[in-house]
Parts: C-alpha cells; structure tokens; sequence
C-alpha cells in the first residue's frame, strides 16, 4: 500500500511545497551573503579615501536615504494599492482599466526629487529639471491613456 502525499492548502504536494520553500530559503540567504560581501568590496576602498570626516558625512547621508528609501519602497506602494483596490471595490466607475492606467502613469511620472536634484546640480540650470519632469509626466499620460483605451 502506497502512502499518498498530504495536500497543502493550495493544492500542490506538502513535501514538494516544502522543498520549493527551502530551495527559495537558500537561494535568499546566498543572495544575501553575496550583497553583504559586495557591500564589504566597495566599503573598505571607499573609507580610505574618504577618510574620517568623509565617512562621517556618508554614513549620515546614508541613514537617511535608507530611512526615505525605506518609505518610499515600503509604505507608499502598499497604500496606494490597499487604496486602489478598496476604490476598485466601492467604486461602478472605477475599473480595472483605470487601475491599470494608473498604475502605468504613476510608473513613469515625473523622478523622483532626488533625481530632479541631480539634474538640477549636474546640468547647473533649472530648464533641464523641468524639461524632465514636464516631458515625463506627458510620456506617462499618453502610455496610461494608451493602456485606459487597450
């Protein structure tokens, strides 16, 4: 008599479910190691030549980047799609067309403000900045107009 595999609760085998997770699992952690390793490389140059001061100024600056990346990526994203799909759900005139045109404008607006900045300090001028942000924001409406009408 053959012992048949337990069912996990979407459909696929227990122990082939477990050994998907657990390849993922060491996938992620050498990843990790890698990024740590790679992040090690660059860092051990980069205090020499920035020195004590430098690095000081750096780690400060980076602190707070990791604190504006990490609401950028995180928070913004999951409230605006929690938003969307609440809206999808209460709203007849809302839909998944003007969800989708949406999401496609708000992928290719205008950059970030620390890009504008960028352009602004490498180009020295303002016209640059606003071209960018002016030309994106209307490349973003005519894809999400194109995608709203597909």
């Amino acid at each position: 008599m053959k012992k048949e595999d337990s069912k996990s609760s979407y459909g696929g085998n227990t122990s082939s479910t477990a050994r998907n997770v657990l390849v993922q699992g060491t996938i992620l952690a050498a990843a990790s190691i890698i990024a740590k390793v790679i992040g090690l490389i660059y860092r051990i140059p980069l205090t020499n030549i920035l020195g004590d001061e430098g690095n000081t100024y750096y780690s400060t600056a980076n602190e707070i980047y990791s604190i504006i990346l990490m609401i950028s990526s995180f928070s913004l994203p999951l409230a605006v799609s929690r938003l969307m799909s609440e809206r999808l759900q209460k709203d007849p005139n809302f839909s998944k067309a003007t969800a989708l045109a949406l999401m496609i404008f708000t992928l290719f607006y205008s950059p970030c403000f620390v890009t504008l900045v960028v352009i602004k300090s490498e180009t020295g001028t303002w016209k640059w900045l606003f071209f960018s942000m002016i030309v994106d924001t209307i490349f973003a409406g005519i894809l999400a107009y194109a995608a709203f009408q597909i």
